[in-house]
């Protein structure tokens, strides 16, 4: 009676489904994503210290070259990876490109020193327009995959996080202060954890947070709209603020809606998704709060 109980509940509201595996495919998920992060750190600090890489990439026409190559790159990454999310150790591979580039976007955006001027940046900003079309990447993958709703979020993530970057490096009038960094990576890590407690506990409880999907999709698509509207024509500190603020709190709303699909709807074929989707929250929250800590 026990066995059976075992096997067919689930772990936090997961109908039909193993406990000892969903645990296990849970772990997996955050072990591969703390990993995401510790590589993120590693080349977002190489990035920082190493002042000639923001100058190079700004200042020179192959810096810019590069620039615009590493922006372009995840999304190129993204359909070998979904083609192989289950070919063992191409997946991992694939992962860890995609997360370098990430990670290399996300220094440049900690990194800008104070003699850079706004119209340089700005032009690197114009060259990720073209970038933000969910729909073009979000059709292909709905080839084969079900869950219209769940895609539709996760398409339109994976388009806005380098764009968000590109946005939020082109905000960026002088050098951040490394203190400012340190307590935003500080405060990203426990409304992370925070909020991934919750989740967890609330789910235990019962509670599904699948209502929010609907929610964040429509709020996704204010934030882009928003963000194009600044860039022709900029809000100056208020606006950036405000859409700081955006950032935090829709994302904050994505780590529980997909801790919360972790636990009950991710199959367990899908550990690299679940990770990238959780690693690209965490990393949107974290530019988000930079965003609003710098205009203190």
């Amino acid at each position: 009676m026990e066995t059976m109980k075992k096997s067919t509940g689930d772990i936090e509201a997961g109908v039909g489904d193993n406990v000892d595996l969903r645990w296990a495919f849970i772990r997996k998920v955050y072990v591969i994503l703390a990993l995401q992060l510790l590589l993120t750190v590693a080349v977002a600090t190489v990035v920082v210290l190493v002042a000639a890489i923001p100058k190079f990439i700004v200042t020179t026409t192959p810096g810019l070259l590069v620039f615009i190559v590493a922006q372009i790159a995840p999304f190129i990454v993204l359909f070998p990876l979904h083609r192989y999310s289950n070919h063992h150790p191409v997946n991992l591979v694939l992962l860890t490109l995609f997360t370098v580039l990430i990670a290399f976007s996300v220094g440049l955006s900690c990194s800008f020193s104070p003699d850079l001027r706004f119209k340089d940046a700005q032009s690197l900003n114009a060259l990720g327009l073209p970038l933000v079309n969910p729909k073009v990447f979000n059709a292909w993958m709905c080839i084969d995959r079900g869950y219209s709703v769940i895609l539709e979020l996760d398409m339109i993530r994976h388009l806005l996080v380098p764009w968000f970057i590109i946005s939020s490096t082109a905000l960026i009038r002088k050098l951040i202060n490394g203190k400012v960094v340190l307590l935003t990576g500080i405060l990203t890590s426990v409304v992370v954890v925070t909020l991934t407690l919750y989740t967890f506990w609330a789910a235990a409880r019962g509670h599904d947070f699948s209502f929010l999907g609907p929610f964040l999709m429509v709020s996704l698509l204010v934030l882009i709209v928003f963000s194009l509207i600044q860039i022709f024509i900029p809000f100056g500190k208020l606006g950036s603020t405000i859409f700081g603020l955006l950032v935090t709190i829709i994302f904050s709303g994505f780590i529980i809606y997909d801790t919360d699909n972790l636990i009950k709807r991710c199959k367990y074929d899908e550990y690299i998704w679940a990770s990238i989707n959780l690693y690209l929250d965490i990393a949107n929250l974290f530019l988000g709060m930079l965003g609003v800590s710098r205009w203190q």
